[in-house]
């Protein structure tokens, strides 16, 4: 497998130093074979296809991102993300309530022995 990637990033790399008259397409052999016959229907392109109002409201939010982000820099385009505990606040209350639940008992215990 190694092998035939080595061969695959040679021929890419390679495909630049050919000379400018030839017309040579590296994956016209591989896929001869899957050329659409005349009684075969194709697929129609995705641009014709009509938008959910739910599609488009995403797209507009989406671009209006974008149009945002144009010509800032990369530091003001990242948002500041705040903190984030990696424990949950119900394993935090637990935890809490361990340590000083054991400490408020022993003290108890300690003025009542």
């Amino acid at each position: 497998m190694a092998c035939g990637q080595i061969v695959a990033i040679s021929i890419y790399t390679l495909t630049p130093l050919l000379s400018h008259n030839t017309d040579i397409d590296i994956n016209t052999r591989r896929h001869e074979h899957h050329k659409p016959t005349p009684n075969r229907p194709t697929a129609q392109p995705t641009s014709t296809m009509a938008q959910t109002p739910e599609q488009r409201k995403r797209n507009e939010k989406f671009n209006k991102q974008q149009d945002a982000k144009r010509g800032k820099p990369t530091q003001e385009i990242i948002k500041k993300q705040s903190f984030k505990s990696p424990v949950s606040p119900v394993v935090l209350g637990l935890l809490a309530f361990v340590i000083f639940g054991g400490l408020v008992f022993e003290l108890i215990s300690r003025m009542i022995g």
